[in-house]
């Protein structure tokens, strides 16, 4: 990478790079002939992932990418309460726009995966216009709304150039592709007034970050919210979803100023990914003294999510099983059993809990209240 694709500058700097060619990514695949390198920017401070091929990434997203509901509708824990990230960001939604119907006449939603959250606004504007795009979809899909359409492709911004929309939705989007220019592309082609529904994934809440190859793009909030205000938007309404954070704002104006952030931005998101480097470093040394502690008992995992696929990753030597509430079969080739299962075999089980740290005293108390030895390692 010659030049930072966010904006142009050549004050870039590596920071690491894939693995012998495997690569985990944040719907909990490991991913073989994965070739990555990943920079940072001092100009925008963002950091951006350069693929070999350069069309890999697009290859997995097309052919590889998990679009399930279990997988994309992941279950968060909040005060105590499991549910369905993309349930609550639909509701959140459309709870906002529900008294706006008169002025959304055109919606765009862009990454609209298999469309529900479009059909659902469609449904409460049943005079808007609305297009899905996404390259994931079947390109036979037809709406059953008669004001929907979907379009199977990526999104380029060369092809949606019509001025005046009225609303624009992009959820999980904007880490993987150009953040600014994207961002600047859906400036062009709002009326002055229209809204913007984004979900994007910040440093602070990334752990993860340095180690999952399907986030080309990833900023601290700080560093995101520079962006929009640069641009000209007003945030309206933000949303905690824990692992990502949802924004609705309307576009008060459209400003076309060259982007330039102080330096410190950057010095601070790269402090944070250095941190977040160190923080696996440190569940691995955790495992690996679980493992002396513990020797004799199968070593298991919780959970078939992108935190463990990380550590699969990291690990040189791989736990027995993963349990895990919602799915059968195996993850990345380990075998998942149920909570009932492990129950049965809890006296010659161990867990090694890596998960976020917010959901630990709910997972550990659950696993607990079952008899099965837990070791938090995160």
């Amino acid at each position: 990478m010659k030049n930072c694709e966010n904006c142009g500058s050549a004050q870039i700097e590596e920071l690491n790079h894939t693995i012998n060619e495997v690569a985990p990514m944040s719907d909990g695949k490991i991913v073989k002939n994965f070739q990555a390198t990943r920079f940072i920017c001092r100009n925008c401070a963002i950091l951006s992932t350069a693929y070999n091929p350069e069309d890999r990434l697009l290859r997995y997203f097309r052919e590889e990418y998990d679009v399930s509901d279990l997988t994309q509708n992941n279950r968060i824990i909040v005060k105590g309460k499991m549910f369905g990230k993309h349930d609550e960001i639909h509701e959140q939604t459309l709870d906002f726009f529900k008294d706006k119907e008169s002025s959304l006449n055109d919606i765009l939603e862009v990454a609209c995966g298999r469309g529900e959250l479009l059909v659902k606004l469609a449904k409460q504007n049943p005079k808007a216009q609305c297009l899905g795009v996404d390259p994931s979809l079947d390109a036979n899909l037809e709406a059953k709304e008669k004001n929907v359409a979907f379009v199977s492709d990526y999104y380029h911004r060369d092809k949606f150039e019509e001025n005046g929309r009225d609303l624009i939705v992009a959820h999980g989007f904007l880490n993987r592709i150009e953040t600014y220019p994207t961002l600047k592309s859906f400036q062009k082609i709002l009326r002055v007034g229209g809204y913007l529904s984004i979900e994007v994934a910040h440093l602070e809440s990334s752990p993860f970050a340095p180690h999952i190859w399907d986030h080309s793009y990833t900023y601290s909030k700080e560093t995101f919210l520079f962006y929009l205000r640069h641009l000209g938007f007003k945030l309206e309404k933000e949303m905690d979803c824990v692992s990502t954070t949802q924004y609705v704002l309307s576009l008060e104006k459209k400003s076309d100023e060259v982007l330039k952030l102080p330096l410190a931005f950057y010095e601070e998101n790269l402090k944070m990914y250095n941190e977040h480097l160190k923080y696996w470093e440190k569940i691995k040394e955790n495992v690996l003294k679980m493992n002396v502690k513990e020797k004799g008992k199968r070593i298991s995992l919780f959970g078939a999510g992108l935190y463990n696929a990380v550590l699969l990753h990291l690990l040189d030597e791989a736990p027995s099983c993963v349990i895990d509430e919602f799915r059968t079969g195996d993850f990345n080739g380990l075998p998942l059993v149920d909570l009932a299962k492990a129950t049965e075999l809890k006296d010659e089980m161990e867990v090694a809990l890596c998960i976020r740290r917010n959901s630990v005293d709910f997972v550990e108390g659950k696993l607990r209240e079952s008899g099965i030895g837990t070791t938090v390692v995160c």
